[in-house]
């Protein structure tokens, strides 16, 4: 995927000053097997890397991350089911010394509570392991932390709502891995055959486990509606607004950014609205 780094790195980093193209290319498998009718076991694997392939803007760096994970899935009943998984990651930036392995493990109930209602909610545990050199000089420690999520999802015939808060790793361009705590709304209706509404809210805050760098604090909203010229074809319009807050013992930035898009996109005829 090819994208600028003015509009990735507004989310991922907060620096988006220099403006550079940014390749971002993951791949990720997984592979399942019935242990027994009621309980399969899976492993699984993916990989990401990120380049700026004409220059690497100021105060980013180009990296990748390996993972690999293993777990169990057990249905209780047709509305209940459990998850065990254990994982390891590893970051690597390539243009800063920076090394992150972490290891984990976490469980997650999902049950289906009627039929426009389903909830799950999860827990775990992580140990990061690094490696930095900051000003030169090579620097290893470890950290640990939760990792928690807590959603619901509403489904009916013309509309669907959910609510999800979660707590996890999220690697960056900037030479860190983040503890990110996230709460996202989101809510869309068809308001007639051919035309449907949305709304999204999404505010995360970012601690890095590596580094003693900034804490930021980012949120955005938006507004869209598509409608619909063909069977697979869409005219879509959004409203957005962004806006996020750096604190360090240097001080405290801001920065905000609003826009209009307008465009067509096409859908296959097992999507829906």
């Amino acid at each position: 995927m090819r994208q600028s780094s003015q509009f990735t790195e507004l989310q991922d980093t907060g620096f988006f000053e220099d403006v550079n193209r940014r390749v971002d290319k993951a791949v990720s498998s997984q592979y399942s097997y019935v242990l027994f009718e009621d309980t399969q076991v899976f492993l699984g694997g993916n990989y990401r890397e990120v380049d700026f392939p004409n220059s690497i803007p100021v105060s980013l760096t180009e990296y990748d991350i390996k993972g690999v994970n293993a777990g169990i899935v057990h249905n209780f009943d047709e509305r209940n089911y459990a998850t065990l998984t254990v994982f390891h990651s590893d970051y690597e930036a390539d243009t800063f010394t920076s090394d992150v392995e972490t290891n984990g493990a976490n469980v997650r109930y999902d049950k289906v509570i009627n039929e426009k209602w389903k909830g799950h909610v999860g827990a775990g545990y992580r140990k990061s392991n690094f490696k930095n050199a900051p000003a030169g000089t090579l620097v290893r420690d470890d950290d640990t932390g939760t990792s928690y999520e807590l959603g619901t999802i509403r489904e009916s015939e013309l509309s669907t709502f959910s609510i999800d808060l979660t707590n996890s790793l999220e690697p960056s361009a900037d030479g860190d891995v983040n503890e990110r705590t996230e709460v996202n709304l989101a809510y869309r209706r068809a308001i007639s055959d051919r035309l449907s509404s949305r709304i999204n809210l999404d505010w995360f805050e970012d601690e890095a486990v590596n580094s003693q760098d900034a804490d930021r604090e980012f949120w955005t909203v938006s507004l869209g509606a598509d409608y619909r010229l063909t069977r697979n074809w869409y005219l879509t319009g959004l409203a957005r607004y962004r806006d996020q807050e750096i604190d360090s013992t240097t001080g405290s930035e801001d920065a905000d950014s609003s826009a209009v898009l307008i465009g067509v996109r096409y859908k296959g005829n097992n999507n829906r609205l």
